[in-house]
């Protein structure tokens, strides 16, 4: 019978020519194709596959090819594996192998191959005995074979101590940068990986998440060397290296996702001692997305513990849920002895009831700890307010239902409900905001809310409002500090913009009062609330007008131009011009400023 053939381009080394293939058993057609390409090894390691693939291909499959399948003459993948994983153990054809394995990685199940021969084995051999731009090569190879490796386990301890150790040298002042860069970043890219993965199914001990693992190696090698456990990751952060960076901010994601709720908080307060929050604050306008995408994981995690502490429930019969309360009543009447727990005391501290638990209903615990949080911290003007509602025989407010009040508003405006979501779970690449104004304190959550709370008390006032007019006075408040959340990108650009006059906020970086019990200068301005403010419902009717005067030409112009921040030294010459004036001189510049530079310069 006659053997139809025909001619098929196969490649070989950079080399394409067109050979005839019939339907007789391949493995008898291979050798005159392997002498005309004068292949190093014997015949009988050759197959002919398609490109990027390694099935070696039969006579009919090869027949019923297409021309953009790509023909390849190559070495039959298990042993070219094999042969790399001995060539891998050999120094002078280390590098060879290493970049022939670079080369051949992304192919269908070749790493699959690779790690069966036990190449996985020997690369974690090896990059603890490599230096240098060989040891960055290893890494980088690791790193994608690793791709094809679903469990962490695959590296041993002293593996991850090696690439920890690696992480936490990093320097910029290095003498060859380019170089450790490059060590570096492989390193952070394996840890990355191995943060977010389990375990293989027999791993005999507790760590079941590489977390685990990667956590207390980060904590070994700090106490051995006698520094923080993350300062290494947090230097990664602040270089000008991107992939650095993003590898660096993943695997601090990873960690804190990860980690059970009290870890993860110590994770998070070790963090914050080294500023994370102002490391953030300065990369926050980088346009890259994956970057931006970890940037708001972040944000996602720190508004999480507001979540869950809004939805548990305030319950009497848990013993620390009593000692907060307990803890709010003796930071604002330290004199005053509770007689007892439900009491009409409580209605002084502006309680509805004699039980305050009944109040805490729609923000759970997140509303109470927000009150202790200004007791605490903003402790006289606090009082101030809350004195000066009890002092009052018409026209006060139920200070601390008010507060509750400012959390709900906060909790809104910073979707605090979808910090729950995965970042899969957002519906456009619009959902995923990121709060500036979060980064710019390690408490920006609550020293806004303290900011918003003097807000509504000096609305209150300038409205003279009565019981009644609680909604509309929430409903003034919350017009505003939307409006200004739009445009304020920092604390004190938030303050000014809610300010009555530039004088009743200082600078919120001298407002945490950490000394409560100094209650001497309750007048002071290192108080984050200037206490003439607590005199304001007896200033005269002219006085109060001027002042609502100045924040109306102030905030008429942060609305015009919101993309500009604007010094708080100018606010006093802003305060003599009429609001006509400043739209006129706002239409006049906008014609010729340059955005970039400041307004006022």
């Amino acid at each position: 019978k006659k053997i139809k053939t025909m001619k098929y381009p196969i490649s070989f080394d950079g080399t394409v020519y067109e050979f005839e293939i019939s339907s007789k058993p391949i493995d008898k057609q291979i050798k005159p194709i392997h002498k005309f390409f004068k292949a190093p090894e014997s015949h009988t390691v050759y197959c002919i596959r398609k490109r990027n693939t390694v099935k070696p291909l039969t006579s009919q499959e090869i027949i019923n090819s297409k021309p953009e399948d790509h023909l390849e003459f190559a070495i039959i993948v298990e042993y070219e594996t094999e042969k790399l994983v001995k060539g891998l153990d050999d120094p002078k054809s280390c590098m060879r192998s290493l970049i022939t394995i670079k080369k051949n990685i992304g192919k269908d199940d070749w790493a699959l191959v690779f790690i069966s021969q036990g190449g996985l084995s020997s690369l974690t051999k090896i990059m603890m005995e490599l230096v240098g731009n060989q040891l960055a090569y290893c890494l980088n190879v690791l790193e994608s074979v690793l791709w094809f490796q679903k469990s962490w386990d695959t590296l041993t301890s002293d593996n991850i101590n090696f690439l920890i150790n690696i992480v936490n040298k990093w320097d910029d002042e290095s003498k060859k940068p380019l170089q450790k860069a490059n060590v570096v970043n492989c390193a952070l890219g394996i840890l990355k990986q191995l943060s977010s993965r389990k375990a293989s199914p027999n791993i005999k001990n507790d760590e079941i998440w590489g977390f685990d693992c990667i956590h207390s190696s980060f904590c070994r090698h700090g106490n051995e060397n006698n520094i923080s456990p993350y300062k290494g990751l947090l230097l990664c952060i602040s270089s000008t290296d991107l992939d650095m960076q993003l590898n660096a901010l993943s695997i601090i994601n990873n960690m804190l996702v990860l980690a059970p709720r009290d870890k993860c908080h110590d994770i998070l307060e070790e963090l914050l001692s080294l500023n994370i929050t102002k490391i953030l604050q300065a990369q926050i306008f980088i346009e890259n997305e994956e970057f931006r995408k970890e940037i708001f994981k972040y944000q996602k995690i720190r508004l999480q513990r507001y979540c869950k502490d809004s939805k548990t429930s305030y319950d009497k019969t848990n013993s620390e849920h009593e000692q907060q309360l307990m803890e709010l009543w003796e930071s604002v009447n330290p004199d005053i002895k509770l007689e007892k727990r439900v009491s009409d005391q409580w209605k002084t501290m502006g309680f509805q009831g004699q039980d305050p638990a009944t109040d805490f209903r729609g923000m759970g615990l997140l509303g109470l700890k927000n009150l202790i949080y200004i007791a605490h911290n903003h402790t006289e003007r606090f009082r101030a307010i809350v004195n000066e509602q009890n002092s009052r025989e018409c026209n006060d407010y139920p200070v601390a239902v008010a507060g509750i009040t400012i959390t709900q508003l906060l909790y809104t405006l910073f979707d605090v409900d979808k910090s729950l979501l995965l970042l899969n779970e957002f519906s456009s690449s619009d959902d995923i905001k990121i709060h500036n104004i979060l980064f710019d304190h390690d408490c920006a959550f609550e020293e806004l809310y303290c900011i918003i709370f003097e807000l509504l008390n000096k609305t209150w006032d300038e409205m003279n409002a009565s019981y009644m007019d609680f909604p509309k006075v929430n409903n003034a408040v919350k017009e505003k500090v939307t409006r200004v959340l739009g445009y304020a990108h920092t604390i004190d650009s938030f303050k000014g913009g809610c300010s009555f006059g530039a004088g009743s906020l200082v600078s919120y970086s001298n407002s945490s009062n950490n000394n409560n019990n100094n209650n001497s200068n309750s007048n002071s301005n290192s108080s984050p609330f200037n206490a003439s403010s607590s005199s304001s419902s007896s200033s005269s009717s002219s006085s109060g007008n001027n002042e609502f005067k100045k924040n109306e030409n102030i905030g008429h112009l942060l609305h015009l131009m919101p993309e500009y921040e604007i010094n708080p030294t100018v606010f006093k010459e802003i305060s003599r011009i009429e609001k006509t004036e400043v739209s006129k001189i706002v239409a006049e510049q906008k014609n010729y400023v340059d955005p970039k530079r400041d307004f006022f310069s």
